[in-house]
């Protein structure tokens, strides 16, 4: 992995989180920093070894490389996840929000402020209220899939 490479997994309703996928941005650290609903604060930067084990036993985790902006979209993450405080996936708050955040929001946003634009090709600005899928995010045109783990 490299830095800027996004953590994929497919997650589903019977997997570890009870959600349809997860994305992670692995940091300026070698930290994965990512938003979920476990623990008292969303924002989250965790060693390879923490946040696969928030993954159920044998999940693939997919690494996505961006063909540009990553260093700028790790630093980005690296600094606001401390902001994002609540996980909500149900009250839509414009993009630019950063608490209460969800995973995909995260690395929109990370992508977005670090100036590689909306890497969704939808149309997004900060001001937008709008729901950005794990799916949009590995299927957005500037990443290409370099591998995968599979956790224990």
């Amino acid at each position: 992995m490299k830095i800027g490479d996004v953590l994929y997994s497919t997650k589903s309703l019977v997997t570890s989180t009870k959600i349809v996928g997860h994305v992670g941005i692995v940091g300026p650290d070698y930290r994965i920093y990512h938003v979920n609903p476990v623990d008292e604060v969303a924002g989250k930067r965790d060693t390879v070894e923490t946040y696969s084990s928030r993954h159920g036993a044998n999940e693939t985790i997919y690494i996505y490389r961006p063909r540009s902006g990553g260093q700028g979209a790790a630093d980005w993450a690296a600094y606001a996840y401390s902001y994002a405080k609540v996980y909500d996936i149900i009250n839509l708050q414009p993009l630019n929000t950063l608490s209460p955040n969800y995973c995909s929001k995260f690395i929109w946003q990370a992508f977005f402020y670090s100036n590689s634009g909306d890497i969704t090709n939808l149309g997004l600005t900060g001001s937008s209220t709008a729901f950005v899928t794990p799916g949009h995010i590995k299927n957005a045109s500037i990443f290409t899939n370099v591998g995968s783990f599979t956790t224990k």
